[in-house]
């Protein structure tokens, strides 16, 4: 009886293993990658990148990405009319986003005039999805995630931003991305004419980060995408506000291999990549954190530019279009308007005067009692 058992055991884990192996066997058979090519420095044809390796299926939908810019709305006239025709206001939100969103959509129409803005859904409820519906001059969409590998619906990845703008890119020419937390407060029509004077097709129209380009990019991520090495300490730019059009230089220098990238995970998102650096940000080497389609943009569009920032950056004094400022709860919400930060500021302020003079009030009550 015990010999019977053990027999029964030994096929029973035998047979078990065989199914693993066989399993095993046949995810590396689907898993077989094909080359995609090295990125090769645009200014500097020494510096090479890895091999970008794909499954099959991922470099169908690689190129199937990169030949619909080729074939979509091109831009091939940097003049203000060819921008102002093809100028799209663009933002996705999830539902923790909601309230954000809403506080400045009208200051967006208000700034961007006679041009809907396309909104994409990452993840909202069925009420907020209806009330976005029913906004006239937003273009609602749903961002389709199973059109894409399945890291990409890692939201805090980021991969779906440069993802969306490829779609707005190749359907109007021109997306001018903006973060739900931007506020402005300029005529964005008012960037054109800085752009075509710098003969630019891609324009970061907020400050800067406050960091260092190499302080926040996993060094995986530039293995895949090299920087000269001077160029490593220059400033990151943010990528919360950004006007790109679907011009040459464009398609071929930045959203090409940005596409690769965030279609790569370990190219986007490397093992042990996190957002958060605290306060530590040294000029010239990794400070721990990672800003993944940030990281992205400020390698390949820096490149493209042999980061000649006035190319794709506004100068300081011109950097007044908008600004971030995060809204989180229904407290800061008026219809549909954000509260002013300088109204917020006199309000604190008047709030600490009165609790100072009352305190002051009621000690020298209490003194004459």
């Amino acid at each position: 009886m015990y010999i019977k058992r053990s027999i029964i055991c030994l096929t029973l884990v035998v047979t078990s293993a065989v199914l693993v192996f066989e399993k095993y066997l046949r995810e590396r058979k689907g898993e077989q990658l094909s080359s995609f090519g090295r990125y090769t420095h645009p200014w500097n044809s020494s510096l090479q990148g890895l091999e970008f390796q794909f499954t099959e299926t991922t470099l169908k939908l690689v190129r199937r990405l990169i030949k619909e810019l080729e074939c979509g709305k091109r831009v091939d006239n940097i003049s203000v009319d060819s921008y102002l025709a093809h100028l799209k206001p663009v933002t996705a939100v999830s539902s923790n986003h909601f309230l954000e969103i809403m506080a400045h959509l009208e200051i967006v129409k208000k700034f961007a005039p006679n041009v809907n803005i396309v909104l994409y859904d990452l993840g909202l409820k069925p009420n907020e999805k209806q009330t976005l519906e029913n906004i006239p001059f937003v273009e609602y969409r749903k961002f389709d995630f199973s059109a894409y590998p399945k890291f990409v619906r890692k939201l805090k990845i980021y991969a779906w931003k440069i993802l969306v703008i490829q779609q707005v890119l190749a359907d109007f020419g021109g997306a001018m991305w903006f973060d739900a937390s931007m506020v402005f407060r300029k005529r964005v029509d008012e960037m054109l004419p800085y752009m075509v004077g710098k003969n630019s097709s891609f324009l970061y129209y907020i400050y800067l980060a406050g960091h260092s380009i190499v302080s926040s990019i996993e060094p995986t991520m530039l293995h895949y995408l090299p920087m000269i090495s001077e160029h490593l300490p220059a400033d990151m730019p943010q990528s919360g506000a950004m006007l790109i059009f679907n011009t040459k230089i464009v398609r071929s220098q930045i959203m090409k291999w940005s596409i690769a990238c965030v279609l790569l995970e370990d190219c986007i998102s490397p093992r042990g990549s996190h957002l958060e650096c605290g306060d530590n940000y040294p000029t010239n080497t990794f400070g721990g954190c990672h800003r993944y389609d940030q990281s992205v943009f400020a390698i390949t569009v820096s490149n493209a530019y042999n980061l000649q920032y006035e190319r794709y950056s506004l100068p300081k004094h011109l950097q007044v279009f908008a600004y971030p400022w995060r809204v989180r709860n229904d407290w800061f919400l008026y219809d549909r308007k954000a509260i002013p930060y300088y109204v917020i500021f006199f309000l604190t302020l008047g709030i600490l005067i009165v609790v100072i003079v009352l305190r002051k009030r009621i000690k020298q009550l209490a003194t004459r009692r």
